[in-house]
């Protein structure tokens, strides 16, 4: 994929994407969609709290505190869920112009991990 200094945020659909003079000749678009991420369950809480403190060690009432948070809502966020539903609605209004594209979504502090 090439890039260029020119860029141009356009609206597509509901979207608003920064162009970046993708040239027709490239074969694919990959766009990656990041978000800070959460846990899966509240068996999870622990470590994801572990990472988003950068290890420092934590209270066990700190741990019941989030877990009830979590509890309180369904025990989970919905963020993960929204991420990967907005990369895909990205990928779909995308599609519309270049056939092939794929959206990913990555995460700061959860699963599928950004590095």
């Amino acid at each position: 994929m090439g890039f260029y200094s020119a860029h141009l945020w356009k609206m597509c659909g509901n979207w608003l994407i920064l162009c970046m003079n993708i040239r027709r000749d490239e074969k694919i678009i990959g766009v990656l969609l990041m978000a800070y991420g959460s846990p899966d369950s509240l068996d999870d809480m622990a470590a994801y709290l572990s990472d988003i403190r950068g290890g420092r060690p934590m209270s066990p009432e700190f741990v019941a505190e989030f877990r009830s948070r979590y509890a309180q809502i369904g025990g989970r966020s919905p963020l993960n869920d929204r991420s990967f539903e907005q990369a895909g609605n990205g990928e779909a209004v995308l599609k519309k112009r270049w056939r092939d594209v794929k959206a990913y979504t990555g995460m700061r502090h959860w699963k599928p991990r950004i590095v």
